[in-house]
Formats: C-alpha cells, structure tokens, sequence
C-alpha cells in the first residue's frame, strides 16, 4: 500500500494525506461535499493531527537544556567530588558517600523528569 495514507488508531501518514487532500480540493471542490462519511472521518482526523503538529515552545526548549544540563551536573558529582577526597588524601566516610549519592540521585531524578517533560 505504498503511497496510500493508512489508518492505525486514527493516526494518518499526514503528508500522503494532505497531497491527496490538496489534489481533490484543487480538482473536484464539489466533489469533496459528496464523500462518504468513513472518508470525512480519515480527512478530519489528518487536520486535526496536523494542527496538533507543532513545533515545541520555548518554555519546553529552555526546560529540557536545563534537565540536560542537571543530569550532566549529577553525573559529573558522582564522579569528581570523590576523586577529589581520593586526590586530597582525605578518607571517603560513609556520611560523605551518602550525602553525595543523595545528591547526585535528586539531580539526576529532577534532570530526567525535565527531559522527559520536554517530550
């Protein structure tokens, strides 16, 4: 079915869609008054799915970068705040390891839930 716009749970591949849409409008405008029911169904649904298409907002953009830039910041924690204990000859305590797990799991939890927001 190469070419043909297909239906799975109401969702169209919108471009074949709006190519045929557009050719039958330019053609036969009348002819378009008289489809069946099923195919106003399929044309109202490609609207519908290409109005709700649009692009992220800043507000999005701006709340991913940051949950990108924690989950980094964690990452990094985890990684160089006992290296810098090891490289100063300072013991790594139990109180230090837990406060720095606690951190590292807040940031990266907050991180991922703004990049997950952001999509």
């Amino acid at each position: 079915m190469k070419g043909e716009a297909r239906c799975r749970n109401c969702s169209r591949l919108v471009d074949v869609a709006l190519q045929k849409l557009q050719r039958r409008l330019a053609r036969h405008h009348e002819s378009f008054i008289k489809l069946t029911l099923a195919e106003r169904h399929k044309w109202c649904s490609v609207s519908r799915s290409v109005a709700n298409d649009r692009a992220p907002s800043s507000a999005r953009i701006v709340a991913g970068l940051f949950g990108e830039f924690l989950r980094e910041a964690a990452v990094l924690i985890a990684v160089f705040a006992p290296l810098d204990k090891v490289l100063q000859n300072l013991p790594l305590t139990a109180r230090f390891m837990g406060v720095t797990l606690v951190i590292v799991a807040v940031l990266f939890g907050i991180g991922a839930a703004l990049e997950v927001k952001r999509q």
